[in-house]
């Protein structure tokens, strides 16, 4: 909402590979708002990194659309790295125009618990309709957010891949919901869904 957000407002997130990263700042049109600008500030750390399994979530069910919501409470401050383990054949899709992608996501805030879920269901509804704009003046756009096609999931060597993993940064303790969404015709199961800790070796700022 306009005129309620901090000047100091910022995020944290991780960048592991040479891509385009987008940044918006979506107004709902409530309140009175003006961007002065956007300041970006990289922080270079050493690519030795140690994860630590901390929690798995196993997902047993088989129906579709393909739709997993798990709640993280109180996570401290730190690195994180969400595994997804997908299986199944999926190179077929490699031949269809605009197949239906693997969509993920990592939601956190200052909000409550209630919230929190509020907007893991409007996620989702976005996730299914394509719907880009939400005119809820509270709704926070997820931490960390991916979108790539199943037939990555066929090539070698891409365990690593985001299609599999979502990478975010906590700079305070807060509940963390994880989110994973697809509706495509892929023969694709999720099997478990497991958070890890992760730290950095001798990492250093500039």
């Amino acid at each position: 909402m306009g005129g309620a957000v901090s000047e100091d407002y910022s995020l944290t997130f991780k960048v592991d590979q040479p891509s385009i990263v987008y940044t918006y700042c979506e107004y709902s049109g409530h309140g009175e708002v003006a961007l002065d600008g956007i300041l970006a500030t990289f922080t270079p750390e050493p690519t030795g990194r140690n994860a630590i399994e901390i929690h798995r979530v196993s997902h047993e069910s088989q129906e579709r659309p393909i739709h997993a919501d798990i709640t993280y409470f109180n996570l401290p401050a730190g690195h994180y790295r969400v595994g997804f383990d997908l299986n199944g054949s999926t190179f077929a899709t490699a031949f269809r125009r605009h197949p239906a992608p693997i969509k993920t996501a990592v939601l956190t805030g200052p909000v409550s618990k209630d919230q929190l879920e509020e907007f893991s269901a409007i996620w989702f509804a976005l996730a299914e309709h394509g719907s880009v704009t939400v005119s809820r003046p509270d709704y926070l756009r997820p931490l960390q957010e991916e979108l790539h096609p199943p037939w990555w999931l066929s090539i070698p060597f891409t365990a690593d891949h985001p299609a599999r993993n979502l990478r975010f940064a906590l700079t305070q303790p807060r509940d963390v919901r994880v989110l994973l969404y697809y509706d495509g015709p892929a023969d694709l199961d999720l099997t478990d869904v497991v958070l890890y800790r992760e730290t950095l070796d001798q990492a250093r700022s500039m």
